[in-house]
């Protein structure tokens, strides 16, 4: 039997297509953190610096691309699409810890939003051609 998983992502939220052999088994979805703390100005040692708002976002990234790992755990194979940059900055994070992602990366491609039902479609029809 061959599981294999789509992830849709942006930096809002991530979508899970999972098929095994062929056939629609479940479809999840993780909410970002990425983004919602907002930089606030102010003055030198009021605790809104640039520096601290760029480390609180890396460390969001950081968390959601580790969610997102564990959750394509036990996939065969898994293909990465969607639109912006989100779906680059996870192929960074699983390049610097292989370890944590055991799956056959198959593509990263761009897709633009989606209903439910066309991401499913997607998944698909991507892996029926290959």
């Amino acid at each position: 039997m061959k599981k294999q998983t789509g992830i849709w992502l942006d930096s809002k939220e991530a979508n899970f297509i999972e098929l095994q052999d062929g056939d629609l088994i479940r479809i999840h979805k993780i909410d970002s953190d990425m983004g919602s703390s907002h930089f606030k100005g102010g003055s030198p040692g009021q605790g809104g610096s640039e520096k601290t708002h760029a480390n609180r976002r890396q460390n969001e990234e950081h968390s959601y691309f580790k969610e997102i790992i564990e959750n394509v755990k036990g996939a065969d194979e898994v293909v990465i699409f969607g639109p912006g940059e989100a779906k680059d900055l996870l192929v960074n994070a699983i390049k610097e810890h292989p370890s944590h992602f055991d799956s056959t990366l198959r593509a990263v491609l761009t897709a633009d939003s989606m209903t439910e039902n066309q991401k499913v479609a997607y998944v698909k029809s991507f892996f029926e051609a290959s």
